[in-house]
């Protein structure tokens, strides 16, 4: 029989008090490590932390809360979440310290049918489809608080698009009629709509960081336009379009020194990139079908799609340097987990939660 050393008994003695450490950790829920960033899964209905750092990551389990969620966005800094619980209910979910956090948060409107995040996460408001309602919050990182209600009965069409602005006091809104195509408005927290013009089918909205402009994904078009003052009723004009390669944008996405509009344009597989002074599209391939922008840890990293027992793709590089430097930008991907994935093609479809 093979004896061990007193050294040896204190070795292994260091390793097992490591991996209990580990496995604490684990079981209270503590996040730790580089973590790039968090999706809501859809088909767990939990969030997921994707750690790691770019072009080596993985998704790991979802995050144990005192909650059930049924939909779940991620504010683009990571700090916190935005979600509903089964029973209907706002929670707010603080992703900012080892071991995450969540509380309720009362709002005016009956139902929450989605959930909507400003572009630096300093606002937010949620949507009652029933009531054709939207709601402002404010103080996000620190104490959400409901603030005014707004109406949108009186909008032309079915919503197809929403965005809120870093102050709470704007929403812009899209909308699309079978036989007139669609148009865009400017709500502000006061209850006052602007018409700010027609579009084709606008599929995602997105203001830029503290500003009053926004940016619109014009899909019907093929357009991507600019809009300067949403709140006062100012004027589109168009940076892109498919003359310019811009076929059929899914996602638009401003980045954070408000140089340049990123776009996805899923029919293509590529991503485009449009200098918002002027000047001529930069196209990206990609080996995927990018149909959503969302922002991870740092604004530089976007992630391109969501679903965890897929590849997720992420484009590193959506932004210039602080320096104003420019940063070549290239997608990596991080990997599905095997076990997800075998069970992703032998699953039924489950219904996604509705919007």
């Amino acid at each position: 029989m093979q004896r061990f050393s007193r050294s040896s008994w204190g070795v292994l003695a260091v390793a097992a008090l490591a991996l209990a450490a580990v496995l604490s950790a684990a079981t209270e829920g503590a996040v730790s490590g580089p973590v790039l960033g968090y999706l809501f899964d859809q088909q767990q209905l939990v969030l997921r932390p994707i750690l790691g750092v770019p072009g080596a990551s993985h998704i790991a389990e979802g995050l144990p809360l005192n909650v059930q969620l049924a939909m779940a966005e991620v504010a683009p800094g990571q700090q916190y979440a935005l979600g509903v619980d089964t029973d209907g209910g706002l929670v707010w979910i603080d992703l900012r310290g080892e071991t995450p956090q969540s509380r309720p948060v009362s709002v005016g409107v009956s139902t929450v049918s989605r959930v909507l995040i400003s572009p630096t996460g300093q606002a937010a408001a949620v949507y009652d489809r029933r009531a054709r309602q939207v709601q402002f919050l404010s103080g996000m990182l620190t104490q959400p608080t409901a603030g005014a209600t707004v109406s949108l009965a009186d909008l032309q069409g079915l919503l197809t698009a929403l965005a809120v602005s870093d102050d709470a006091r704007t929403l812009l809104a899209a909308t699309a009629t079978r036989d007139a195509g669609g148009s865009l408005y400017g709500v502000t927290a006061s209850g006052e709509v602007r018409g700010l013009g027609s579009v084709g089918r606008a599929l995602a909205l997105a203001f830029l960081p503290a500003q009053d402009n926004a940016l619109v994904a014009d899909h019907d078009r093929s357009e991507v336009l600019r809009i300067n003052g949403v709140s006062n009723g100012g004027g589109a004009t168009v940076l892109a379009s498919g003359r310019d390669g811009v076929q059929k944008p899914m996602a638009v996405f401003a980045d954070v020194n408000q140089s340049k509009a990123v776009v996805a344009l899923a029919e293509s597989g590529r991503l485009a990139m449009i200098p918002l002074g002027g000047g001529a599209p930069q196209f990206l391939d990609c080996s995927c079908r990018p149909q959503e922008l969302s922002a991870l840890r740092g604004n530089s990293l976007l992630r391109l799609s969501s679903d965890p027992r897929r590849p997720i793709y992420v484009l590193e590089g959506a932004h210039l340097a602080s320096d104003g430097a420019s940063v070549d930008p290239r997608i990596v991907f991080v990997p599905a987990n095997p076990g997800e994935e075998a069970a992703q093609s032998a699953a039924p479809p489950r219904p996604t939660v509705a919007r």
